[in-house]
Order: C-alpha cells, then structure tokens, then sequence
C-alpha cells in the first residue's frame, strides 16, 4: 500500500507543477465509489474514525499540493444513517482545524 501511496503522491506532486502555467487547473481526491462506500461508512461511524480520516485528508491535501477533496458516497435510501450527514459537516470542520494558521 505504501509502495502505491508513493505513486500517488509522486504523480500529484508531478502534475502540481503544471498548475503554475494553468492557474485555473484544479488537483482534487477523489475517495470512495460504488465498491468503497463500506470503507466510509465504517470510518464514519464514530468521530474519532472521521478525526482520523480527517486529518489524513488534510496532510494529503497540503502535502501532494490538492486543492480538494470528493467523496464518493453511495447508499441505500432505506438505510439511511445519520453518519451520512454528518460526515461533510464534522469532515469540514476537522480538516479546517488541522490547516496551517
């Protein structure tokens, strides 16, 4: 996994550069989609689980040059869950916590 998160962060760093001569270019993470949703419900069932995701996200954001975050997110309308509407809420405000001053 570490050998994969390298990459990532290399191809981030690698294309950062380009956002000197195209200002408008955007970097965002993508996380999630249709086969991950179990991985965020599971990280969103308690906060310390949505800290800790959090503060990861906001050293990958600052660390790789990102300017965003999505997340994927599916789930069944009849299971709804109230992590499902937390989780943008408290992500927000953990990632706005661990920001530089």
């Amino acid at each position: 996994m570490l050998i994969l998160e390298n990459f990532i962060a290399d191809l981030f760093q690698a294309l950062a550069k380009y956002k000197d001569q195209f200002p408008s270019l955007k970097l965002i993470l993508s996380v999630g989609g249709r086969n991950r949703t179990h991985e965020l419900s599971e990280m969103a069932e308690t906060q310390a689980g949505i800290v800790k995701f959090a503060a990861s996200v906001a050293a990958k954001l600052r660390g790789w040059g990102l300017d965003g975050l999505d997340v994927y997110w599916n789930w069944e309308a009849s299971a709804f869950r109230s992590d499902e509407i937390l989780l943008p809420v408290l992500l927000k405000v953990q990632c706005k916590n661990k920001r530089d001053p």
